[in-house]
């Protein structure tokens, strides 16, 4: 789905002669008056590939269209698809005409569809490997455990160790494949959506006290039930609890919220971290399976699940994010008309 922005005609000097809608004015802070050149702001669209672009469009008659992602000043950002033609007179190129498009839509859910794809054939091969591999690695690690425990202070001894390692490491990256299997038919109960987010809490204060990691919490608003799976919308968000803990390796504050969105018909949960943030590009990639930019032994595969599960409960999983200020998620489900529950409580580890 794309959203008209601009209509505009210029001249071969890329002067502007004619002009429908006022986004250039919006987004740049300025239009030039009729007469003046464009060509500032279609470079800004453009960059060092307009003088190419021009000259196919007048010279060889074609049409060229792009995709270029603009950051404005103030944080707001826009997928725009620009497209040029040549504009003809009596059979003679006079000028160009120039539409653009917002496409911020149709690339979301184009990457959203892609991302979906990825995930489902993952999860065909992980059905697969756990059922080639869970049992064997179990029974191996076991095996490796007991001997090393039996030969304990020799040099064979420290290998088996090293091997029961590793083995246990590769256990563990199947136990979060297996994350990825979700079982839609047991999305069919009321699920007390802050419930579920304190048991999470919880456990993922438990795990990260000692390194100085403090969770707080809003209180809960009622009437939060969501149609779904407890035990999976808890693995939900304890992926996204532990990410944001683990973004403070020297401690801070998680904050955690559940409430119902201003328009009613969503429960949104925002975890927000005081963390080292991420770069638009690792936002972007940051439910892509395999995906990670911490050191040492991580799958890559947390927020993967996350997203999964949450689009398994018909939601849907956002970041926002500032280098060396922290991260922020959101996600999103429907909620359960006509039931209603009053709780609440700060969470405080």
């Amino acid at each position: 789905m794309s959203f008209l922005l601009q209509n505009l005609v210029v001249d071969l000097h890329l002067c502007l002669r004619e002009s429908r809608g006022d986004w250039l004015q919006h987004w740049y802070g300025s239009m030039p008056a009729p007469g003046g050149s464009l060509e500032p702001h279609l470079s800004a669209l453009c960059s060092s590939e307009l003088p190419a672009i021009v000259a196919a469009v007048v010279g060889a008659g074609r049409t060229i269209s792009r995709d270029q992602l603009l950051d404005h000043a103030e944080g707001e950002k826009c997928w725009v698809r620009m497209e040029l033609a040549p504009a003809v007179r009596r059979r003679k190129v006079v000028g160009l005409t120039v539409t653009l498009h917002d496409v911020s839509v149709e690339k979301e859910q184009t990457q959203r569809a892609d991302l979906t794809g990825r995930i489902e054939q993952l999860d065909v091969l992980t059905r697969g490997l756990i059922r080639k591999l869970g049992q064997p690695l179990f029974e191996l690690s076991s095996r490796l455990h007991q001997a090393a425990q039996e030969a304990d202070g020799s040099n064979l001894g420290q290998e088996l160790r090293s091997l029961h390692d590793r083995a246990q490491r590769l256990l563990r990256f199947t136990q979060d494949l297996d994350g990825l299997i979700i079982d839609r038919r047991l999305h069919n109960k009321l699920v007390d959506v802050p419930l579920v987010l304190e048991k999470a809490v919880d456990l993922t204060a438990m795990l990260f006290t000692r390194q100085g990691v403090r969770f707080e919490g809003l209180p809960a608003s009622s009437g939060l039930r969501i149609r779904g799976h407890e035990a999976t919308l808890e693995h939900c968000f304890s992926h996204v609890l532990r990410n944001a803990a683990e973004a403070m390796p020297k401690g801070g504050l998680v904050r955690v919220s559940a409430e119902r969105s201003p328009s009613g018909g969503l429960v949104q949960v925002v975890v927000s971290d005081q963390g080292c943030g991420m770069s638009d590009k690792e936002m972007e990639q940051a439910c892509e399976p395999f995906f990670t930019t911490k050191q040492g032994d991580h799958s890559g595969l947390g927020l993967t699940i996350s997203y999964a599960i949450a689009q398994a409960h018909g939601g849907t999983i956002g970041f926002a994010s500032s280098q060396g200020k922290g991260t922020t998620v959101t996600l999103c489900f429907p909620v359960e008309q006509g039931h209603s529950i009053k709780r609440g409580r700060e969470w405080k580890s």
